[in-house]
């Protein structure tokens, strides 16, 4: 067995990625392969409420807050993030711990004001500031948990007055944290969920709702707000996902010990004469 240890897509169970495979035959014994079935089906819709509600477990999150799966990646929420929760009069706390900080700042600074409370730039990024403040005033302030470049990973993220919003892109399901103590978490699905192309996100739902930005400024579809809803957040990830959501889904029930729910066969040669 080949395992790939590189930066990049994680490991997958095995069984997980036989499971996949048969899903594009035929999923669910629908005749259909899960990338021809419609995205707001009840079909596809079960795989998505599963596959959040095992999310949710996992994590151990309250109702507070809500889980999506959305296409473009972790790196697409550095410009969401600030668009959603911040304008130009106001200020977001940031912490420079790497690269992936870096391109975190610089998509918030097109969105309002940004105050780079700590960084170990100097360094190299070889350690994690500890002697820092966050101003009260703050919107939010932004943490990429780990730095696998430079291996730093934070132990500790302080106790702050604001919501804390939480790049986990790397070390998600690495360890137990107390998930409901961010304000928002985003987590590219590759590291240690399912396949690339999505991201995993968790915010408490207040957020959703939260528009900074007068309406012509931010296109409805860059808004939490549109994928909140169920049948909307299928429709964006089948867009942008194909087969993220299955993935996720069966490698949830392997976390949780549980027998997967997804029954899948395959068709006979002649299925596609």
């Amino acid at each position: 067995m080949i395992h790939n240890f590189n930066a990049g897509p994680s490991f997958l169970p095995q069984s997980v990625l036989q499971q996949a495979s048969q899903a594009i035959i035929n999923f669910n014994n629908s005749g259909l392969s899960i990338l021809e079935i419609g995205h707001r089906t009840p079909l596809f819709e079960s795989v998505m409420e599963e596959a959040r509600s095992l999310v949710k477990e996992l994590m151990n999150l309250d109702d507070r807050h809500e889980v999506l799966f959305l296409h473009g990646g972790a790196t697409t929420q550095f410009m969401q993030v600030p668009m959603n929760l911040l304008n130009e009069k106001e200020t977001a706390a940031y912490a420079d711990t790497g690269v992936w900080s870096v391109k975190a700042i610089k998509e918030a600074k097109l969105c309002g004001n940004t105050d780079v409370v700590c960084t170990s730039k100097d360094s190299n990024y070889n350690f994690i500031p500890r002697d820092f403040a966050v101003p009260n005033d703050a919107k939010y302030f932004h943490v990429t948990t780990n730095n696998t470049i430079y291996g730093t990973q934070w132990q500790e993220v302080p106790n702050v007055s604001m919501p804390i919003v939480a790049d986990m892109s790397s070390d998600i399901f690495s360890q137990q944290r107390d998930f409901n103590s961010y304000g928002l978490i985003f987590a590219g699905a590759q590291k240690n969920m399912e396949d690339f192309g999505a991201d995993d996100f968790a915010a408490i739902e207040p957020w959703f709702g939260y528009r900074p930005m007068s309406p012509d400024g931010l296109p409805y579809i860059g808004r939490f707000a549109a994928f909140s809803n169920l049948t909307a957040a299928c429709g964006h990830a089948m867009l942008g996902v194909t087969l993220a959501p299955i993935t996720g889904l069966l490698v949830a029930e392997t976390l949780t010990g549980r027998r997967p729910s997804v029954e899948m066969r395959l068709l006979s040669p002649d299925r596609f004469a």
